[in-house]
């Protein structure tokens, strides 16, 4: 997967830290009564020690599906702290819950959504988000270091299994 291939990040720099998250495994791919596709939502958020969270660093969502799997995206970079960490969530939308509401819930809750899903507490979590399905997330520490960096989510939920590879770089 090519990171660097991608359309829809603006112009790379040094700044910059694009984003290709590749669905191997769609959430709505096992049911005939399922979509069939994935409609992924990405968020960022620099970690700070105040609540709630600022502003997302990055929101982009992408229909995926078997044949369209892969959403780019990016974020600059520039105005972070040095050795800043940040907070990285994917989402896959049920709803027609508005993202900046989705934004909102995340930036005050982020604390409880992420120790109800640490803990498999999907009444906790359906409490903060609804019919949206955290899929995974991951604290990168000192976002600043060039090198790539990749990771994957996998699991089950509701009895479909998942797995996307993810993968940033400069």
């Amino acid at each position: 997967m090519n990171i660097r291939s991608a359309e829809s990040v603006k112009r790379s720099n040094k700044d910059t830290i694009q984003i290709a998250i590749k669905a191997l495994d769609l959430t709505e791919d096992m049911s005939s009564l399922s979509s069939g596709n994935d409609e992924v939502l990405l968020l960022i958020y620099e970690l700070k020690t105040e609540n709630p969270l600022g502003e997302s660093l990055c929101s982009d969502q992408k229909v995926l599906s078997s044949s369209d799997n892969i959403l780019y995206s990016g974020f600059n970079k520039d105005g972070m702290a040095q050795g800043a960490s940040v907070l990285f969530l994917i989402l896959e939308q049920d709803s027609e819950t508005p993202v900046e509401q989705i934004d909102a819930i995340f930036r005050i809750h982020h604390a409880k959504i992420l120790q109800a899903f640490d803990n498999s507490d999907y009444l906790e979590l359906e409490k903060y988000l609804g019919d949206e399905d955290l899929i995974g997330y991951k604290v990168i520490n000192e976002m600043h270091h060039p090198e790539t960096l990749g990771f994957d989510f996998t699991g089950v939920y509701k009895l479909d299994s998942y797995h996307y590879r993810i993968r940033l770089g400069n």
